[in-house]
């Protein structure tokens, strides 16, 4: 009976701090989007704002962060471990410097009509005589270009 308890109890624990970490990546997402949404944002402005406004023990510091526009095109992505890339493929990314990097979805010549940005890190849940099963927290927040 002790083993069903404990697995029940810890699983419940887990997935509370498995959704505590949701809403912090939310609100990451959020504010990301929100900067997104200006003319001048570059990908290291939204993701250092995504990243700063997440709690630091919800994205470990290092989360990506994908910057797209309305047709769904990638305009950004920030890999885990800083390095940019204009391709949604973090494997190995084509490094781009921020320096020569556009401007995001709203800044352009052609602006589109709003900015999506996506938040995501990998998490693992703990759970004794379950295991560790790794799952990846992510958020999705769009705001329309102003």
């Amino acid at each position: 009976m002790v083993p069903l308890l404990s697995l029940f109890l810890f699983g419940i624990v887990q997935f509370g701090i498995a959704y505590d970490k949701q809403q912090s990546i939310n609100s990451g997402a959020r504010e990301g989007a929100r900067l997104a949404a200006l003319d001048s944002s570059t990908l290291a402005d939204i993701s250092t704002r995504s990243v700063q406004a997440s709690d630091a023990s919800a994205t470990g510091n290092d989360p990506k962060v994908v910057v797209s526009d309305s047709s769904g095109a990638v305009a950004g992505v920030r890999c885990p471990g800083g390095a940019y890339s204009k391709t949604d493929t973090c494997a190995s990314p084509a490094a781009v410097n921020e320096a020569e990097a556009d401007l995001m979805p709203c800044g352009r010549a052609a602006p589109s009509a709003y900015a999506t940005v996506i938040v995501s890190t990998p998490y693992d849940i703990t759970i004794p005589f379950w295991g560790v099963q790794p799952v990846t927290i992510d958020s999705e927040a769009q705001f329309r270009c102003e």
